[in-house]
């Protein structure tokens, strides 16, 4: 690693828990406030690089004020006023609850019935980065089948995987 011109992580914590390490276990000339660890020749620059969504987004300067977006947009058109929405948004991976996010909308249903054909769950994932233990998302089939709704009906307890 110590090979690179430039190491990030993803916090300021990590940066200094690998700058730490390498004072502790190499003879390497640490640089603080550079940031800069020098070893075997290579001059390597470590700082944080958050993982992050960009907020504001660049598009938002050219869009309307949220006062002027008309009260009824397509969303809310498409669905009764009484129905609730649960989002979930994480990247396909075990790691990140999505099989619990299921259950635990099928625990919902189960114990206030009166949410079915009212509540919608619906959760985004992307695809992972690289290939690791496989998931399966066919917990929204037993929720419909548990709870008596089918895909079509207008009753329909929906969580789909997209």
């Amino acid at each position: 690693m110590l090979g690179s011109t430039i190491l990030g992580f993803h916090t300021r914590f990590h940066c200094q828990n690998f700058v730490e390490t390498v004072d502790r276990f190499l003879e390497a000339r640490i640089e603080r406030e550079s940031s800069t660890i020098s070893y075997g020749g290579d001059l390597t620059r470590v700082e944080p690089y958050p993982i992050s969504i960009q907020w504001p987004p660049e598009w938002a300067d050219n869009q309307l004020p949220v006062a002027l977006v008309p009260r009824q947009g397509a969303t809310r058109r498409a669905a009764a006023d009484d129905v609730l929405l649960g989002v979930g948004v994480d990247r396909m991976d075990y790691t990140k609850g999505i099989i619990e996010r299921f259950l635990a909308v099928e625990r919902l249903l189960e114990q206030h019935p009166e949410y079915i054909g009212r509540f919608v769950f619906v959760q985004i994932a992307a695809p992972r980065v690289r290939r690791s233990r496989n998931i399966s998302i066919s917990k929204h089939g037993c929720v419909r089948s548990r709870l008596g709704s089918t895909p079509d009906s207008a009753a329909t307890a929906t969580s789909r995987y997209t």
